[in-house]
């Protein structure tokens, strides 16, 4: 299998992710897959088309995603997956996971799948799962948590 890049949000890695990965990379000496673990900072809007910098991830949100990203990537390192930690940003967290894939090279994209109320996905904002099946040129493993 080639890279995997693996979506991860606030929340962290659930253990079943950490699982899916381990058995989809392999651990240790036999890990034959690069592992990315991915976090979108949110990026909140635009002003006519271009990218307002007052609209983009604050120091703060930035330092918070990457502790993120670092925590589920020491969180694999201790089953045995070796991976690189990655920050990015986007609008659409579903779009910036697809082109960290291709970008990448990625064979298979990993996300985590909720089980949220109407009014969660409301606050929450599109579904990343829903985008990436339309844009992703990759395997996506969508994993219940």
């Amino acid at each position: 299998m080639g890279p995997i890049v693996v979506a991860v949000g606030r929340a962290g890695l659930s253990e079943r992710m950490v699982e899916m990965v381990a058995r989809l990379a392999g651990t240790g000496d036999r890990q034959e897959a690069a592992v990315t673990v991915v976090h979108v900072a949110r990026v909140w809007g635009t002003a006519l088309g271009i990218q307002h910098p007052a609209l983009q991830p604050s120091a703060g949100e930035r330092s918070a995603a990457q502790d993120v990203v670092v925590r589920a990537a020491l969180q694999l390192h201790a089953h045995g997956v070796e991976a690189e930690a990655l920050v990015t940003s986007g609008r659409d967290t579903g779009k910036a996971l697809a082109a960290t894939a291709r970008r990448t090279g990625a064979s298979a994209i990993v996300v985590g799948r909720s089980v949220a109320g109407r009014l969660s996905r409301l606050l929450r904002g599109p579904d990343p799962a829903r985008t990436l099946l339309d844009r992703a040129s990759c395997t996506l493993i969508a994993v219940r948590d």
